[in-house]
């Protein structure tokens, strides 16, 4: 519980390209400030962390997932998928909508 509370000098771009480096093939990128707002996914950070990691780690977004929107966004940003929890909780996503908007993953 105190991950979400304490704040860290480590860089975030810096932490996922040294977790890359040392084999780590997949990441889960929350935006705590958007968690559970039904806000929109933070596209900025998560187009950078996909940069950061190039093709060497899949990035999964976490954190503000609204709409269908969210999904395509992540989608083209070349992302490996999203969580979805409030947003099909609320209604605003549907389930099967997503998963044929995603597409599958290898």
């Amino acid at each position: 519980m105190e991950g979400w509370l304490d704040s860290s000098s480590v860089d975030y771009l810096s932490l996922a390209r040294e977790m890359t480096s040392v084999g780590v093939k997949y990441i889960i990128y929350t935006d705590i400030s958007r968690d559970g707002t039904l806000s929109g996914v933070n596209t900025e950070q998560l187009q950078q962390i996909h940069n950061a990691v190039g093709t060497n780690c899949h990035v999964i977004a976490s954190g503000g997932v609204h709409t269908i929107a969210d999904i395509q966004a992540c989608k083209q940003m070349g992302l490996y998928g999203t969580i979805c929890g409030k947003s099909l909780y609320q209604g605003t996503l549907q389930l099967e909508e997503a998963i044929a908007c995603a597409g599958t993953q290898q």
